[in-house]
C-alpha cells in the first residue's frame, strides 16, 4: 500500500475588505498583520485539528533559504493566513471572521481578498488544498457556501465575491475553509 503523504498549501487573505458596491464604504478589514488569529475571529476543526497559521508568504521545506516559499512573500505587509499540513486524510478547520457590523444595510455588498493555493509535487503526482468560502447570518446558524476555489493557482490572485443581499443580518459572519487535499 502506497500512502501519498503531501505538503499542501492553501494562504489566502493579505488584504481583506467587505464593501458596499455603491460608494465603496469599507465595512470590515483584516490584513492579519499582528502574526496571530485576530481579535474574536476564531478557528473551527471540520476535520481534525489543524490550525491556521499566520506568515510571510507560503510553505517550505527549507525556509531559511531564501525565495522558497509559494508564494515567496505576503501580497503586502508581513503576515498572511495560511492553511498547510501533510497529510492525506483530507483535514479541514475554517477560519472564522467576527460578527461583522452594519451589513444589513450594505447595497450590494462585496468580499475582496487576495489568495494563493500552489501545486505540490509528490512523486509524478501533483496536488492542492481546497478553499471553499462560507456565511452565516446568526452565531449559531448554519453556514451556507458562497464559493469554492478547487484549482492551484500560480500566484496570489484576487478574489470577489458578491454576497447575496436578499439573506443579510445584523449578525453576519464569513469562515474561510481550508481542507487538505
Amino acid at each position: 500500500v502506497v500512502m501519498r503523504k503531501i505538503s499542501i498549501l492553501l494562504q489566502f487573505i493579505f488584504v481583506f475588505g467587505l464593501f458596499e458596491n455603491y460608494g465603496q464604504t469599507l465595512l470590515f478589514s483584516e490584513d492579519f498583520e499582528s502574526g496571530e488569529i485576530p481579535l474574536n475571529w476564531k478557528q473551527e476543526f471540520v476535520k481534525g485539528s489543524i490550525s491556521w497559521r499566520y506568515e510571510n508568504g507560503g510553505y517550505s521545506l527549507n525556509p531559511d533559504i531564501p525565495n522558497t516559499r509559494k508564494p515567496i512573500a505576503a501580497h503586502g505587509g508581513s503576515y498572511n493566513a495560511l492553511f498547510q499540513f501533510q497529510s492525506s486524510n483530507n483535514e479541514a478547520t475554517r477560519l472564522v471572521t467576527k460578527r461583522i457590523d452594519a451589513i444589513e444595510f450594505a447595497v450590494k455588498p462585496e468580499l475582496r481578498f487576495y489568495h494563493a493555493q500552489f501545486d505540490w509535487k509528490h512523486g509524478a503526482d501533483y496536488y492542492h488544498d481546497y478553499l471553499r468560502v462560507y456565511y452565516r447570518t446568526s452565531v449559531s446558524g448554519t453556514w451556507k457556501l458562497l464559493n469554492e476555489y478547487t484549482s492551484a493557482t500560480t500566484d496570489w490572485v484576487e478574489r470577489i465575491i458578491v454576497l447575496p443581499d436578499n439573506d443579510l443580518s445584523a449578525d453576519y459572519y464569513l469562515a474561510f475553509e481550508g481542507e487538505t487535499k
